[in-house]
């Protein structure tokens, strides 16, 4: 098997995986849901922008790595909205805990109990992140976290609750098989960066690594992974490459953000882009 089969075949494996099927199932339903309830809070969230977010949006989950993000985004001028995320977020578990179709998935997904996930989602943990309060969904005996709802003014969570929208434009431009083939991509790139620990931390996170694949998405003689890397092998220092987010410029300018922070690459440190380039010659080896 060439190096180009092995690494389509290590992809379509991670791809084809049926607990990535059921997350993504659960996270079109999940967003039914918070679309739905989020109607009674137009006056303080603004809806365009407020969502399921993440990895699992996008289709690049991986099987044993799952959990499920909802960001929103206050409107400009309102003051008070911890008061309905507080709201917001003990409503969103109660439906979930009375929808056995849900809870039965979460229970399945996160390999416990039906009545421990309807625990969970009735008992919503709070969380101080920065600028931006957390309400997540927690199984504590496992110490892990099936559903976490963020909201705050912080500039970088304004700007990258617009990711969504980019992302959708980026792969709804490519032919379906194109499609598929770069989302496999970006999920092997990202199994490959856990394993060597330069995923988040000071490395980069889901956004930053579904950029850098789709960026070689239209190559044919290489696989976007293998393409991706052969690049990067020849760059001294990440930051001399561009990787923009899919994020308008004037939003950035909105946030008063440089536009220049505007580079997926600006994610690694001088340790982790020396992993990097570890884990690329052995790809291309």
């Amino acid at each position: 098997m060439t190096k180009l089969e092995s690494l389509e075949t290590a992809a379509m494996l991670l791809y084809e995986d049926p607990r990535r099927r059921l997350a993504g199932e659960f996270s079109g339903a999940l967003s039914s849901h918070v679309a739905e309830l989020l109607q009674s809070y137009t006056q303080c969230f603004d809806t365009t922008y407020s969502s399921v977010r993440g990895s699992t949006y996008c289709d690049t989950h991986l099987p044993n790595d799952l959990d499920f993000d909802i960001g929103l985004l206050p409107v400009r001028g309102v003051d008070d909205w911890l008061t309905p995320l507080q709201e917001f977020v003990p409503t969103l578990g109660e439906a979930l805990a009375l929808d056995a179709q849900m809870y039965e998935r979460l229970s399945e997904l996160f390999g416990t109990t039906p009545d421990v996930v309807r625990t969970s989602l009735r008992n919503p943990v709070l969380k101080q992140r920065g600028n931006l309060v957390v309400l997540k969904f927690r199984l504590e005996e496992r110490d892990r976290t099936m559903i976490e709802v963020g909201a705050g003014n912080d500039r970088w969570h304004r700007v990258l609750l617009r990711y969504n929208a980019g992302w959708d434009k980026q792969v709804n431009n490519l032919l379906p098989d194109k499609k598929r083939r770069v989302i496999s991509h970006v999920c092997l790139m990202k199994f490959l960066a856990k394993c060597c620990n330069i995923y988040g931390g000071d490395g980069p996170g889901s956004r930053n690594y579904e950029q850098m694949v789709i960026k070689y998405a239209d190559k044919t003689d290489q696989s976007p992974i293998e393409a991706l890397m052969t690049e990067m092998l020849g760059v001294d220092d990440p930051r001399n490459i561009e990787v923009p987010f899919p994020i308008p410029n004037e939003i950035w300018a909105e946030e008063d953000i440089e536009l220049r922070r505007n580079n997926v690459m600006r994610a690694f440190s001088p340790e982790a882009w020396s992993k990097f380039q570890c884990l690329a010659r052995a790809v291309l080896n």
